[in-house]
């Protein structure tokens, strides 16, 4: 099936889904830009923390009991820039075509790649080279920053995100509810675009001992033979 064009996909009237968690990570960088978003007068969807499967399928019942034309998911452990809502509407504009549009995200673990995918005859590899604010047309996205048309939701079956778990990983884990959404929009012929000129910060966990203390002084200190810091 073609994807929607013409005046229905032109609109731009989003409403954020926000995938919380009990206790905010990294509060003091994600806080304040989520607060500067909401003060543009963006409005966010309010849902009890569940699951991100849950959460999602959440929003997307959510958009289509409303008027709003696009959702768009903000994963909680990124800083999101404050004019992201600003640079998804320039896009919408420029490709109103587009129904499925997501960040350039890294991995938060090793080998920090883009969270973008090509599949090739089983093999799946993520983006390596693009230019700055290239548009790249990908086979699967990660949804930590994603907007959706709302025709999407009308058009795949329901439940849109879950976990497949007959689809086996690496670490066991199945197949997480974004690829699985990718792979709905791939069956339904949906395009999924990926914008490199919209991204953001992944935070990650890290630890401190003597191993991070030597590799700090050896790449940043002027190392002496005695005496060290007396801070603590």
């Amino acid at each position: 099936m073609a994807e929607t064009t013409g005046e229905e996909s032109q609109e731009f009237k989003p409403i954020v889904g926000l995938a919380l968690e009990r206790c905010i990570p990294y509060a003091d960088d994600v806080f304040w830009n989520l607060i500067g978003l909401a003060q543009l007068g963006v409005p966010f969807i309010r849902c009890r923390t569940n699951p991100v499967d849950v959460v999602c399928n959440q929003f997307g019942r959510h958009l289509l009991a409303t008027d709003f034309s696009h959702l768009i998911i903000l994963g909680i452990d990124h800083i999101h820039p404050v004019d992201l809502v600003h640079c998804f509407k320039r896009h919408v504009a420029a490709h109103p075509d587009h129904l499925v549009i997501g960040a350039l995200n890294f991995r938060r673990g090793q080998p920090y790649d883009p969270l973008a995918f090509f599949y090739d005859n089983g093999d799946i590899y993520a983006i390596a080279e693009w230019e700055p604010g290239e548009i790249v047309e990908v086979d699967a996205i990660g949804g930590n920053e994603i907007c959706i048309h709302r025709s999407v939701f009308e058009r795949l079956p329901y439940p849109w995100f879950y976990r497949d778990y007959s689809v086996q990983v690496e670490n066991g884990t199945g197949m997480s509810e974004d690829l699985v959404f990718c792979r709905a929009l791939r069956q339904a012929g949906i395009k999924i675009w990926l914008d490199t000129g919209i991204t953001n910060d992944h935070l990650i966990n890290g630890r401190v001992n003597e191993t991070v203390f030597r590799s700090y002084l050896k790449e940043f200190a002027e190392v002496k033979s005695h005496g060290g810091n007396s801070q603590t």
